[in-house]
């Protein structure tokens, strides 16, 4: 166990002390960052594009605010009460449905039900014909208010599949969870594995590995380079969050759109904290032997290369997660452990896994 000990120390001194690393450390989170800015932009059109069809939409008026009357959108299904929509959903009978309640004119909110993601077009069509109805009354009701006319909505979305609640403007943020896992991860890997790959292959070439293993087991010689490289790994995350959690605070607390949707759910924050340590040192243990096998440090990267890239897979095909998170694709790549990480999140968010 000592001698594990003692070369993961050396390890973890000799890449830290490395500038190549420090600038690592500290540049990527900054590159990082604006990655992830132009990807969520992408992403938001990426699952707008893949949102599932919504033919028929039900609706209970609680709050007697919807006027028979009033021309509504040809998918709009008047129920009576909310056993009735329900059921109606349950049946199939329409795709989504959302509910007016009595204390509408008080706050304004209004809750969508889907099994998946709303496209944005339908949620304009609620505020659209809510809006109608409030300006078609506006003369003979007092109770309006004129906070309530400027911005008649604020939606809450339930996603029956994962039963998870989120607000209009909060669902591209749960997106975030699973990029922020894929970049973190793969970066982390790429720069924590490259000088794990390079170290074993100057060892290899100048014989160095063969003189310790006069003096330690080969078990041991890996255990340890293994634990340094999760050490570096873990400094360079540690690093990462915090920056990251000081743009998205100071981003909150400017009032930036963009950052104030982003959520972190305890349980995605669970199961990605779990999967990332577990992929990590699967991922780690295959560069070590990519670093044993390749013959220049050129090689090993190129090898490399070809284990790292699946990381971002899922994201390929993100219209499936969005349409059927426990669909074939999704499922199977759940399964492999080169995609599990990234997969499950993004499931989470739709579905219960």
């Amino acid at each position: 166990m000592s001698n594990i000990i003692e070369v993961a120390r050396h390890e973890f001194l000799s890449i830290v002390r490395k500038r190549s690393f420090l600038f690592t450390m500290i540049g990527v989170p900054l590159f990082s960052i604006a990655m992830m800015i132009l990807v969520i932009f992408i992403q938001i059109n990426v699952a707008e594009s893949g949102t599932a069809q919504v033919n028929s939409l039900g609706y209970v008026d609680l709050a007697g605010v919807l006027d028979a009357q009033i021309d509504k959108p040809e998918q709009f299904m008047a129920y009576d009460s909310e056993d009735a929509v329900v059921a109606a959903m349950d049946n199939d009978e329409i795709d989504a449905y959302f509910i007016v309640p009595q204390l509408y004119m008080r706050t304004g909110q209004v809750s969508l039900y889907a099994r998946g993601s709303v496209a944005e077009e339908v949620q304009s069509e609620i505020e659209a014909y809510i809006s109608t109805n409030l300006m078609a009354n506006v003369e003979g009701e007092s109770g309006l208010s004129p906070e309530l006319l400027r911005d008649p909505v604020d939606m809450s979305i339930y996603l029956e599949s994962s039963g998870r609640e989120i607000t209009q403007s909060g669902f591209a943020g749960l997106f975030v969870m699973p990029m922020v896992y894929s970049f973190v991860f793969m970066f982390a890997l790429q720069f924590s594995g490259t000088f794990l790959m390079s170290n074993v292959v100057e060892e290899k070439a100048n014989r160095i590995m063969e003189i310790l293993i006069t003096s330690i087991t080969p078990t041991e010689l890996l255990a340890g380079k293994l634990l340094g490289l999760g050490l570096i790994g873990l400094l360079q995350i540690v690093v990462w969050v915090i920056v990251g959690i000081i743009v998205v605070v100071i981003g909150q607390s400017q009032n930036l759109e963009a950052l104030s949707a982003i959520t972190f759910p305890l349980d995605i924050l669970a199961v990605g904290i779990l999967f990332f340590l577990l992929t990590y040192f699967l991922y780690a243990s295959i560069l070590a032997g990519v670093g044993v096998i390749a013959g220049t440090e050129q090689d090993s990267r190129q090898i490399a290369g070809i284990f790292i890239l699946p990381i971002i897979l899922p994201f390929f095909f993100i219209a499936n997660f969005i349409t059927d998170a426990n669909g074939t694709i999704p499922t199977l790549l759940t399964l492999v452990p080169f995609t599990s990480g990234s997969s499950i999140l993004i499931r989470m968010v739709f579905t219960a896994v």
